[in-house]
């Protein structure tokens, strides 16, 4: 069956006058003490702790001396660490700019000469400690950049950790300090694979993910899986936001396998997972052993690829499509999918 095109610019228009800031705030409100970013190791962040890390971490880049508008890279993998970071650049009115864990030095130094960020935020992948010390090179060679700051342990000399600042805030150990909300920016840049740099309008986005309650059946007691590098930032902003507006687990890996995939998935709620559409047989391939999908949120990256038909063999009740269109900043709309093969097939039987 055709899906249908949700248009981005009518999408655009009809946008929640809602943002991250607020969606992180309502949830926190509601239901303070439910699981919201899990980690591959199953320890998980409420949404009490995502909001006040959030804030905290907004309050903390202002008091540095970062102000509401300054460029911030982030060059993190899909961690919770990575979420909590992006709602707090939100938060406090900075620009993100995600960047992938392995940046070359070049593509690096082009970013920084031409967007002037102040800061770079960076998490090492595993024990490595390659992603830091590119961030650390990458900042001493720039002109702008003020600030480096990571996770550790472990960190250069010159690094600010943000790791044991997130524990005591988990611990309810240190005394929060919030800044004053800003008004969120309208868009992040990112760098996508193949040297590309985006600009991505966040109003879309939201407004498609506010309707995934809808066209992908998700609920609260939902889990989104987003087995997502930070190199497909659309993926990783699309299961932050849908994960607040349906107050459901969002599960990040960086590393998808099956076994972290089945580790991931719980056979007693309904699953969703966010995945990059050019990789279509291979999500079919890790999750053909798993229980059906209630949906499969695909990440698109044009019109081309969007009217790609998903593999046949994928299983999943709803096929939604998120797709960026290049050209300028980025725009970002729905593809909907009446039905999926899995739910002909149900549907036939």
């Amino acid at each position: 069956m055709t899906p249908k095109i949700a248009s981005a610019d009518d999408r655009a228009l009809a946008a929640p006058s809602v943002n991250l800031t607020l969606l992180l705030a309502m949830q926190a409100a509601m239901q303070p003490r439910k699981p919201f970013l899990v980690r591959a190791d199953g320890k998980a962040w409420t949404f009490q702790e995502t909001d006040i890390a959030a804030a905290h971490l907004a309050w903390l880049l202002n008091q540095l001396g970062v102000a509401k508008g300054d460029r911030v890279i982030l060059m993190a993998p899909n961690s919770d660490r990575a979420a909590i970071t992006l709602a707090g650049l939100l938060r406090g009115g900075f620009q993100p700019f995600l960047a992938p864990t392995d940046l070359p030095f070049a593509d690096g130094f082009a970013i920084t000469t031409n967007t002037r960020p102040t800061a770079v935020i960076a998490e090492n992948v595993g024990a490595s400690g390659a992603t830091i010390e590119a961030a650390a090179r990458l900042a001493a060679a720039s002109a702008s950049v003020r600030f480096v700051l990571g996770f550790g342990p472990g960190l250069p000399k010159g690094v600010m950790d943000l790791s044991p600042r997130l524990e005591r805030i988990r611990d309810g150990a240190i005394d929060v300090q919030r800044a004053d909300d800003a008004v969120e920016t309208a868009t992040l840049m990112a760098a996508l694979p193949g040297g590309e740099i985006a600009e991505i309008a966040l109003a879309p986005l939201l407004a498609t993910c506010a309707d995934l309650g809808s066209t992908a059946s998700l609920r609260s007691g939902d889990r989104i899986v987003s087995p997502l590098p930070l190199r497909d930032p659309v993926g990783l902003a699309a299961g932050l936001f849908a994960g607040l507006f349906a107050g459901s687990e969002l599960a990040l890996l960086d590393a998808p396998d099956r076994r972290a995939l089945a580790a991931a998935f719980d056979t007693q709620r309904a699953c969703h997972l966010v995945w990059p559409a050019a990789h279509d047989h291979l999500a079919a391939e890790l999750l053909k052993d798993q229980p059906p999908l209630r949906s499969l949120i695909r990440r698109c990256r044009d019109l081309d690829e969007e009217q790609q038909n998903a593999a046949p063999d994928l299983r999943a009740e709803h096929i939604v499509n998120i797709a960026t269109r290049p050209g300028g900043a980025l725009r970002v709309g729905a593809l909907r999918s009446e039905a999926s093969p899995l739910r002909q097939t149900r549907a036939a039987s």
